[in-house]
């Protein structure tokens, strides 16, 4: 068996006190972790077995004085039972003959297998290997101008996160074992979960969508968002609105603009027409005479109920010059024209 200096290993002078021993050992186990290290796992197993064997002996002050006291022959006299029986107390690791390394090996299933002893179970186990959980989710739902209006109900699918029902969210599932009086434990990564502690499934639930929602706003969902495996704590669903274009209508915050097409004798002479409503239906619309190309129509709290205001809606009048005309029509037009023959609307233009 080949001399291992383990303060070495441990990185740790002679010197150390046993709290900069246990320190150094909780930052090498967790650098060197088999299940932190996926791309190098055999050298990681490796290093970490070599580090836990370290910690055996420099974490325990009588095995650590013995191991200073001798030196080289270290290897030859840890093979010997009498130490084993002399040493090896009700908090030791240490087993006479047998190998501490071929030990876990033999019992756990070799490489297989993921060893948590002592400060290791303490200060590092599962679940200090877990990363930080982003609790707060958003998604995106989108509605129409009248949904906005009116507020609706909708049910939709959302992703969920649940604790694993294997491992109970810790991401690991422990087997424990005596040996010569030593309990001795073992965590492997849960395969349902694979380590994270949450497992991932779709559901359906009811959302309400209040009146007067704006394109870009947020709905807050408590509680529907992820879970925190370690504390079972949830997080929030947050549903980003996007208010699709719904023609003829457009919106700008509570108030609704519609472009309306309207003949040249309909703008001269006024007329009532029914126009479509934002939040469904007809309006009645008067036309005033004389009304010109661009002219605004304000209806009033026609538009979106907010928190802060309730919009109006308004009419652009955009007159339209029918292409086919009959030859009655154009009779009439040009008849209108003789009459109109003296009055210039390009006369401010000179």
């Amino acid at each position: 068996m080949e001399y291992k200096d383990y303060y070495k290993i441990l990185g740790v002078s002679k010197n150390a006190t046993q709290e900069e021993i246990k320190k150094a050992y909780k930052t090498l186990a967790r650098q060197y972790h088999p299940d932190l290290n996926p791309n190098d796992k055999k050298r990681a197993e490796e290093k970490f077995k070599e580090i836990n064997e370290a910690y055996q002996v420099l974490g325990d002050p009588e095995k650590r004085a013995k191991y200073d006291q001798l030196g080289s022959n270290w290897e030859r006299i840890s093979s010997q039972e009498p130490w084993g029986r002399t040493y090896a107390g009700a908090g030791s690791t240490h087993f006479g003959g047998t190998n501490f390394s071929d030990f876990f090996e033999t019992f756990f299933g070799g490489h297989s297998a993921t060893i948590n002893i002592e400060d290791l179970l303490g200060g590092f186990g599962a679940r200090h290997a877990q990363p930080e959980y982003e609790l707060d989710q958003e998604s995106e739902i989108e509605i129409t101008l009248s949904e906005a209006i009116n507020g609706t109900k909708r049910l939709i699918n959302i992703p969920a996160t649940d604790l694993c029902n294997v491992c109970g969210g810790t991401g690991y599932i422990g087997r424990t074992a005596t040996y010569r009086g030593r309990t001795i434990s073992s965590q492997n990564v849960c395969p349902q979960c694979n380590g994270t502690g949450y497992i991932q499934r779709t559901k359906t639930i009811e959302v309400k969508i209040p009146k007067g929602v704006k394109h870009g706003a947020k709905i807050k969902l408590s509680g529907q968002g992820a879970v925190d495996p370690r504390s079972g704590r949830k997080g929030s669903l947050y549903l980003n609105v996007k208010v699709k274009p719904s023609p003829p209508f457009t919106a700008k915050d509570e108030d609704i603009y519609l472009d309306l097409p309207v003949y040249p004798f309909e703008a001269i002479l006024g007329r009532i027409v029914n126009i479509p409503s934002p939040s469904g239906g007809e309006i009645s619309l008067k036309i005033p005479a004389g009304s010109q190309n661009g002219q605004l129509l304000k209806l009033k709290g026609k538009g979106i109920q907010s928190t802060s205001r309730l919009g109006d809606m308004y009419v652009r009048i955009n007159i339209i010059v029918p292409t086919n005309i009959s030859s009655e029509e154009r009779k009439l037009i040009e008849a209108w024209q003789d009459i109109r023959k003296t009055d210039n609307p390009r006369s401010r233009l000179i």
